[in-house]
C-alpha cells in the first residue's frame, strides 16, 4: 500500500504513466545464506504504470503482483540486469531508476553477549545515493517515514510539501480505496485554499 501510494505521488508530480522505482531485497532466498554474516541486499527495479483512470484498488493489485513477481526473481543481480539491457554507463545517474523505496519491518533488539553490549547507532548520510528515497520504518505501533534527497535537485521546503502530499494520498486511499487515481487529491485544505484564493 505504501509503495503503491508512493508511485501515485510520483505520477501526480511527473504526469508519467511508466514509472520505475527501486526496492531493496534481502538477497537471502537460499537457505545456505541465512546464517552467513555479510551484506546480501540486491536492488530490484519495479516498473508500474499508474494511470488516472485506474481505480486505486485495481492499481494496488497490479503493484502487488509486480512486486511479488520481482521478489521471486530477486536472485537475478541488478548489475546483470543493467548489463543485459546494455544501458550506457553514465556515472552521474543510476542506470535504471533514480528513486528508491524501502520498507523496514524488522525491529532489531539491543543484543547482549557476555561482557559485550551491542546497540544500534543513528547516523546521518553525507550524500544521497538517489535523487529521492523514501524509507518507511515500522517501530512498534508507529510508522516513521524518512525522505532522503539530493540537495542539488530539491530544497527542504519542497520535500516538506512532498511529505504532506504523500500523507494526503495515504488519507485519501484509506477513506476511499476504490477512488480513481485521477481523483486522489494531494493538496491539503490549507494549501488548496492558498492556491485557489490567496495566490489567484
Amino acid at each position: 500500500i505504501l509503495f503503491a501510494a508512493f508511485n501515485v505521488l510520483l505520477f501526480k508530480y511527473t504526469g508519467q504513466q511508466d514509472i520505475i522505482v527501486g526496492i531493496p531485497v534481502t538477497g537471502r532466498s537460499n537457505i545456505d545464506t541465512y546464517d552467513l554474516i555479510g551484506m546480501f541486499v540486491n536492488s530490484l527495479p519495479i516498473r508500474t504504470r499508474p494511470c488516472g483512470h485506474l481505480y486505486f484498488l485495481d492499481y494496488l493489485n497490479e503493484v502487488k503482483n509486480i512486486v511479488l513477481n520481482g521478489i521471486r526473481n530477486q536472485d537475478y543481480q541488478y548489475d546483470m540486469i543493467v548489463e543485459e539491457l546494455k544501458i550506457a554507463n553514465d556515472r552521474s545517474r543510476n542506470p535504471l531508476f533514480d528513486v528508491m523505496f524501502a520498507y523496514h519491518n524488522m525491529e532489531i533488539p539491543d543484543m547482549v553477549f557476555e561482557g559485550i553490549e551491542i546497540k544500534q547507532c543513528e547516523f546521518g548520510n553525507k550524500g544521497s545515493k538517489f535523487d529521492l528515497s523514501l524509507s518507511a520504518i515500522k517501530k512498534g505501533k508507529e510508522l516513521i517515514f524518512e525522505f532522503e534527497y539530493d540537495t542539488d535537485l530539491f530544497i527542504n521546503e519542497t520535500i516538506k510539501r512532498m511529505i504532506g502530499h504523500y500523507l494526503n494520498i495515504l488519507k485519501e486511499i484509506t477513506c476511499n480505496p476504490a477512488k480513481p487515481i485521477s481523483e486522489i487529491e494531494i493538496l491539503g485544505a490549507e494549501e488548496k485554499n492558498n492556491i485557489v484564493f490567496n495566490f489567484n
